[in-house]
C-alpha cells in the first residue's frame, strides 16, 4: 500500500537515523525500574535485577526512584523528584534513562525470562509497548474503537527526535486531560498521542510479555515478564507454572489461578497458581470441624417488657408445613391464637453481591418488616447511597464461617454435599441462635439481608428454630461483574465467576423453604407490581403486612437511576463487550424461567460449574 507522499518523505527522514536491519544498536540498552513513592515495590525490582543478571546478563539496569538510598544489587542508581502524578513521573523517567534503548517497568513488573527481544525491536521502531488488558478502549472523540488501548507499565523507547516529541506530546496531552470534568485514565492520552502521530514507529508487544497471571489472558509462549503482584515468592512460582504448561504447544488460557489448556473442542485444567503460605481447604478435603463461634460484639438480650426476663428462643409454628407454609392462617385485621408464631419469621434476602438485594430489603420496611440488627446496619456510601441494610455484625459471622471452611464472599470455597452436617459446624448452633436473638429487634417479622446467605443459608436452617422464607433476587452477570469491578477492583471475569457459583449455591441452598425469586430490573421497571408481588407473597406465607398496599413509599425508595450498570436483555452490552458463554447463559435463563413464588421449593437440577469457574476462585485468585 503506497503512503501518502508528505507522510513517506517524513518516514524516509526518520529512517534516515536507523541502523539497518540487523547491524547491532547505536548505544547502550537496559531495563528500568520506576519505583515511586513508599507503597513502591522495590522487592519485585531486586528479584528481577537478579534473574537479569542470570537470563540476560549483557543488559545494564537502573533503578529510577525517589528514594534516597541505593540498594546493593542496583547497577545504575537514578534518584528522580517526584511530580506527583505517576504519568508525569513515567515521562520524566523515560527522559532521564541513561540508556539509548530503554525497557521502562512499573514497580509490579516481575522479569522471569529475558527481554533482549523487546530491546530489539527498537533496532526498528522507536516504541514498543503491550496492549491494555482492559476489556474494551476507553471512548475518547475521534478515536474509533479498533484503535488499542497501551499499558504503559511496560514500555520500550529509542531515543530519537520523533520520540523526544512524542513525549512532550505526552505529557502536555495528559495535563490537558486530567483538568478536564472528566479526566481520563494514563493511557488514554498516551492513546490519543499516538493516534494523531503519522511519524512515529511502534510496536504491539504480544501478552507473554505483560502477562497480569491473576487476570484473564491467553498464551502461546513462556512467559517474560509478569504483572499485577508485589509478591516476588508467588511471582517466581507462578512462573514457573506457566512455563511448564506452555510446552504442550496449545494456547494456555490463564483464568485467575487456573491454568486451562485448549486441545480441540475441550478445554482440560492443567495447573494452577497457588499462592505461597499455608494452603488453605481443598475441596476433596474432609471438612474439619470448626472451632465453636463467640458472639462478636454480643448486644444485651431483648427484655419482655412485662416480665423483665429475656425473651425465650422461639419455636416453630407446629401448624406449618416443612416448608412453612400456614395452614389456617388468622385475619391480619383480627389475630388469632397463631399470628405471634406468623410473626416470628424469618425472611431472608439473598442473591450474588450486587444484585439488588439491598433494592429488595429497603422495599420492605413499609410492609411492617424489621432490619435483623437494626441498629448495627452498615452505613450507606458511593456504592449504595440509600443503604445496605446488612447487619455488620451478622456480616463478620458469616465471614468467619466461610475463613472456616477455606474461602472468602469473593472467593467462596466449594461445599460439598451435606457439609452443613458436619460436627465442627452443629457445635457452633447454640452461639448462632444467641447471636440472632441479640439482633432481633422485635417478635416481629424480621427481614435479615446478606448476600452470603447464598452460602450459608443452610447453617442458619439448621441452628435457628424460627419459620424462614425467602427473597432470592438475581440481576445480568455482566451488570454484576461490571458493578463489582467499579466498587471492589474484581475483574470483570472473576465477577462472572462469583455470579455463576453463588447463583448457583443460593438455587440448592432454598430446597424446602418458601421463596419468591425475583429479577432485579422487574424492581426498578415497576414498583407498583413489585407491591403488590411482595404483599402476595406475605400473605401466603403468613406474615403479617398493613391493610393498605406503601405504593408510595416503594416506588420513593426504588429510583431506577441507581441502576448504572445496564444490559439489554438481547445480551448486548456496553459494560463487557463480550457475550456470555453457553453455561453462563444457560444458568441466566434458568432463573428467568423460575422467577415469581414458590410455597415449597424443589432445587431444579443445575449442571455442575465448569472448570473455569473453579479455577477462577481457587484458593482466593
Amino acid at each position: 500500500m503506497a503512503l501518502r507522499p508528505d507522510l513517506a518523505k517524513s518516514r524516509q527522514r526518520e529512517d534516515a537515523s536507523r541502523p539497518p536491519h540487523g547491524q547491532a544498536p547505536l548505544g547502550p540498552r537496559g531495563v528500568a525500574y520506576l519505583c515511586m513513592g513508599p507503597g513502591a515495590h522495590l522487592d519485585v525490582a531486586i528479584a528481577s535485577f537478579e534473574n537479569l543478571s542470570t537470563a540476560a546478563p549483557e543488559l545494564a539496569t537502573a533503578l529510577i526512584t525517589d528514594r534516597p538510598e541505593r540498594p546493593s544489587a542496583v547497577e545504575n542508581f537514578i534518584h528522580l523528584e517526584p511530580s506527583g502524578d505517576p504519568v508525569l513521573d513515567r515521562v520524566a523517567a523515560l527522559r532521564s534513562s541513561p540508556f539509548d534503548r530503554t525497557l521502562l517497568l512499573q514497580d509490579d513488573a516481575y522479569v522471569c525470562g529475558n527481554p533482549g527481544a523487546i530491546l530489539d525491536l527498537l533496532d526498528r521502531f522507536d516504541l514498543a509497548l503491550p496492549q491494555a488488558r482492559l476489556l474494551e478502549p476507553y471512548p475518547v472523540d475521534g478515536i474509533p474503537g479498533s484503535f488499542p488501548e497501551l499499558d504503559c507499565g511496560v514500555i520500550a523507547l529509542r531515543r530519537t527526535a520523533g520520540s523526544s516529541t512524542m513525549l512532550e506530546a505526552w505529557e502536555a496531552t495528559h495535563q490537558r486531560l486530567s483538568h478536564s470534568p472528566d479526566p481520563l485514565p494514563s493511557s488514554a492520552s498516551l492513546r490519543l498521542v499516538l493516534y494523531e502521530n503519522d511519524h512515529l514507529h511502534w510496536s504491539v508487544l504480544p501478552p507473554e510479555y505483560n502477562c497480569w497471571f491473576e487476570h484473564p489472558g491467553c498464551l502461546t509462549a513462556t512467559p517474560i515478564i509478569l504483572r499485577g503482584n508485589p509478591d516476588p515468592d508467588r511471582c517466581s512460582s507462578a512462573a514457573s507454572e506457566l512455563a511448564a504448561q506452555v510446552h504442550v504447544r496449545a494456547p494456555i488460557v490463564h483464568l485467575g489461578s487456573a491454568l486451562l489448556a485448549a486441545r480441540g473442542n475441550s478445554v482440560e485444567l492443567v495447573g494452577t497458581l497457588d499462592r505461597p503460605g499455608p494452603a488453605r481447604q481443598r475441596p476433596h478435603e474432609p471438612l474439619q470441624p470448626l472451632q465453636p463461634l463467640q458472639p462478636l460484639q454480643p448486644l444485651q438480650p431483648l427484655q419482655d417488657a412485662e416480665s423483665d426476663c429475656p425473651i425465650p428462643a422461639r419455636t416453630s409454628n407446629p401448624a406449618t408445613t416443612r416448608s412453612g407454609e400456614s395452614r389456617g392462617r388468622a385475619t391480619r385485621n383480627s389475630p388469632g391464637e397463631n399470628s405471634h408464631h406468623h410473626n416470628a419469621r424469618l425472611l431472608y434476602v439473598l442473591g450474588m453481591h450486587r444484585s439488588g438485594t439491598s433494592a429488595v430489603t429497603g422495599s420492605l420496611p413499609p410492609f411492617g418488616l424489621t432490619m435483623l440488627g437494626a441498629g448495627d446496619l452498615m452505613s450507606p456510601d458511593r456504592a449504595n447511597p440509600r443503604g445496605y441494610f446488612e447487619s455488620k455484625t451478622m456480616q463478620q459471622v458469616n465471614d468467619k464461617l466461610l475463613a472456616s471452611l477455606g474461602g472468602t464472599w469473593a472467593s467462596p470455597p466449594p461445599l460439598p454435599e451435606g457439609w452443613h452436617r458436619a460436627p465442627g459446624i452443629q457445635q457452633i448452633h447454640p452461639s448462632l441462635r444467641q447471636i440472632v436473638s441479640n439482633l432481633r429487634p422485635t417478635d416481629g417479622p424480621t427481614a435479615w439481608k446478606d448476600p452470603r446467605l447464598c452460602l450459608t443459608l443452610p447453617v442458619w436452617r439448621d441452628a435457628l428454630p424460627y419459620a424462614g422464607a425467602a427473597i432470592f433476587v438475581y440481576r445480568h452477570p455482566h451488570e454484576v461483574a461490571a458493578s463489582l469491578a467499579t466498587r471492589d477492583g474484581i475483574h470483570p471475569s472473576q465477577g462472572l465467576a462469583l455470579w455463576e457459583r453463588y447463583n448457583r449455591a443460593a438455587l440448592r441452598c432454598l430446597a424446602g423453604v418458601p421463596v419468591l425469586i425475583a429479577r432485579y430490573e422487574d424492581l426498578l421497571d415497576d414498583a407498583h407490581a413489585w407491591c403488590d408481588i411482595v404483599a402476595s407473597f406475605l400473605d401466603l406465607n403468613g406474615i403479617d403486612r398493613p391493610s393498605s398496599l406503601p405504593y408510595g413509599l416503594v416506588e420513593e425508595f426504588l429510583d431506577a437511576s441507581l441502576r448504572r450498570e445496564r444490559v439489554h436483555r438481547s445480551g448486548k452490552s456496553h459494560v463487557a463487550g463480550t457475550s456470555l458463554l453457553p453455561a453462563t447463559a444457560e444458568l441466566l435463563s434458568l432463573l428467568d424461567t423460575l422467577r415469581g413464588s414458590h410455597s415449597d421449593w424443589i432445587a431444579p437440577e443445575v449442571p455442575e460449574e465448569e472448570p473455569w469457574v473453579t479455577g477462577m476462585l481457587k484458593w482466593g485468585a
